[in-house]
């Protein structure tokens, strides 16, 4: 088709038919399924990130920086009125998301009216802006421990530390279900390199590991549950 007609734009796809979903969802001529209030306010967004980029330059430490910006976090189960964001995330999130597994609206449904499940989404704002819903977290408990299926964050907040209140919050629940530890899985793919010692960092202990995914574990007791950055409120 392109030699052809090389006016005519033609999406590469995968190899593997898994990749399908994720080339589609990272395609910039389709329109997205659904428009939500963060797609309407996205001026609004890189203006803020620019205006937070210049604190940056100008602070003189890592710690600085983030105490500067003032950050506001809300943790809180999925409900239908974000939902379509939730899904939004879960089909196009690449490099901030540690397994990469892309559940539809049907399964996030389901996942909510499951009490094995702990589901929570997390909305942020600074000094600058409001961003809206930038991060969720699924996990699903199996006897005492807590697996962690779908962990991941929107790219606007990297290096912010909201990965740390958020699985310290899923920790927290975890532990009120009964669960006496936390399990993360880490399944590596060609763009969430950036993730790939996340756990490590967490503090996580290794269990398994082979090519295709690594396992890690901590304990609940004693789990740090916030970051000195950001003020939570949960739901």
């Amino acid at each position: 088709m392109r030699h052809a007609l090389p006016e005519v734009d033609v999406i590469v796809l995968p190899g593997d038919p898994a990749g399908y979903v994720a080339a589609l969802a990272a395609y910039p001529w389709f329109e997205t399924a659904s428009f939500t209030a963060e797609d309407a306010k996205r001026t609004e967004t890189y203006r803020a990130r620019a205006e937070a980029q210049e604190l940056e330059t100008q602070s003189g430490s890592l710690e600085g920086f983030l105490a500067s910006l003032e950050m506001r976090a809300v943790v809180a189960p999925f409900d239908d009125a974000h939902l379509p964001r939730i899904v939004q995330l879960i089909g196009k999130t690449n490099q901030f998301n540690l397994t990469t597994r892309r559940h539809g609206q049907a399964a996030v449904e389901s996942m909510m009216n499951d009490p094995e499940h702990v589901h929570l989404y997390m909305t942020l704002e600074d000094r600058f802006t409001n961003h809206g819903l930038i991060g969720l977290a699924i996990g699903r408990r199996d006897g005492d421990v807590m697996e962690i299926d779908t962990l991941l964050m929107s790219c606007r907040v990297i290096g912010r530390t909201a990965e740390n209140v958020m699985v310290g919050e899923l920790a927290r629940r975890a532990l009120e279900m009964g669960c006496t530890s936390l399990r993360g899985i880490y399944i590596p793919t060609e763009r969430n390199g950036l993730v790939a010692d996340l756990y490590d960092r967490l503090g996580f202990e290794k269990i398994s590991q082979d090519a295709d995914e690594s396992a890690w574990e901590h304990r609940l007791d004693g789990f740090p549950i916030a970051s000195p950055h950001i003020t939570l409120e949960t739901s």
